[in-house]
């Protein structure tokens, strides 16, 4: 529990931690002004209960990856600035070290996913006031979506922490992660076919699509990829990957 205070304590005095909540704060903002485009040229849409939830909550489907951004820069920080030597010094076991800034990245991620979904929020509310007429949002889409990113929030940022001990340089890691969500898996997911859902890339915005609903809450149980089982998997690659980055480049010197 020492080490997992620690971590704790590393992310909150991190700067990293205060930028990215910074950025993520401000492209909410921005990502919810554009939509807010659309809603004050056509008022009337203000009225439509689910698409007034979906201008609350469309930012989510890009703030998924600051938290794990965050995660690559605290885990690759320590190789950085040298700060790794005196970690590792205090706890020999590199794999445990990983495990519990792995856990302790968590908390920063759903603060990340927060201060994402506080700057959408605040400028949704700013425009549909604005606007002057309009409807509460939906509360199983506006639920749902918030509490999704929240947990994707907690599940990317581990993520992010395992390849960053995976890939120890940080411009190299973010490299990358970025390279590969963005562009490769793509096109891996082509040449997998079937199995390429399967891929982190695929599994994040089914996550995000979590509905709180009777009908969605039901689906948990009757279909074979729902919001709640991508969860499940994405954490089970954040810690595959942590694993095999214990064993293998965890285990080198430290320069």
């Amino acid at each position: 529990m020492n080490i997992l205070s620690a971590e704790i304590q590393k992310l909150l005095a991190s700067s990293y931690t205060r930028a990215i909540a910074l950025t993520a704060f401000g492209v909410g903002v921005v990502l919810s002004v554009f939509d807010g485009i659309n809603m004050l040229a056509e008022p009337e849409r203000a009225l439509d209960a689910t698409l007034v939830a979906n201008f609350y909550t469309d930012t989510v489907y890009l703030a998924w990856l600051f938290p794990a951004i965050l995660g690559v820069l605290l885990m690759t920080s320590e190789f950085r600035w040298g700060t790794a030597i005196h970690t590792f010094l205090q706890t020999p076991k590199r794999g445990v070290v990983v495990a519990w800034k792995m856990l302790a990245s968590a908390l920063g991620g759903a603060l990340i996913a927060l201060a994402s979904l506080a700057g959408a929020f605040i400028t949704a509310t700013v425009i549909l006031t604005v606007v002057g007429d309009y409807s509460l949002p939906e509360p199983g889409r506006f639920i749902g979506a918030t509490v999704a990113m929240i947990l994707v929030g907690m599940i990317g940022a581990p993520l992010g922490v395992a390849v960053g001990a995976l890939i120890r340089a940080q411009l190299a890691a973010l490299a990358v992660f970025l390279g590969w969500m963005l562009l490769v898996e793509q096109a891996v997911a082509v040449a997998l076919g079937p199995a390429g859902i399967y891929l982190p890339g695929a599994m994040i915005p089914r996550a995000l699509s979590l509905e709180w609903t009777a009908a969605g809450l039901a689906g948990v149980l009757s279909e074979p990829i729902t919001p709640i089982s991508a969860m499940i998997f994405l954490a089970i690659e954040a810690v595959v990957l942590g694993v095999i980055a214990s064993y293998t480049t965890m285990r080198k010197d430290i320069e």
